[in-house]
């Protein structure tokens, strides 16, 4: 974890060989959960780490564009709405 504070987090991963798939990059399941971690995280995350506050995810749709390249996946994400419970 880089920085987690109310309505950010931010994550990097160092990449092994046992995350690539058979083409020699990280697998696309890799990529998703690092994106569902980072996206409760920012959500949940309140300012005390030692109260917790749950959440699923109700829905996640990846779109992957290009492949990565390096030795580390960042990612960030930034709370942008929603409510009490349900937020984006």
């Amino acid at each position: 974890m880089t920085e987690c504070k109310e309505d950010f987090c931010g994550l990097k991963l160092p990449l092994e060989p046992f995350w690539m798939n058979r083409s020699g990059i990280p697998h696309g399941g890799l990529n998703g959960s690092l994106i569902e971690t980072v996206m409760g995280y920012a959500g949940c995350y309140k300012g005390d780490a030692e109260v917790p506050w749950f959440t699923i995810t109700l829905n996640l749709n990846i779109s992957l564009l290009a492949q990565s390249r390096g030795d580390m996946l960042f990612s960030e994400a930034h709370r942008v709405g929603g409510g009490r419970r349900i937020f984006c």
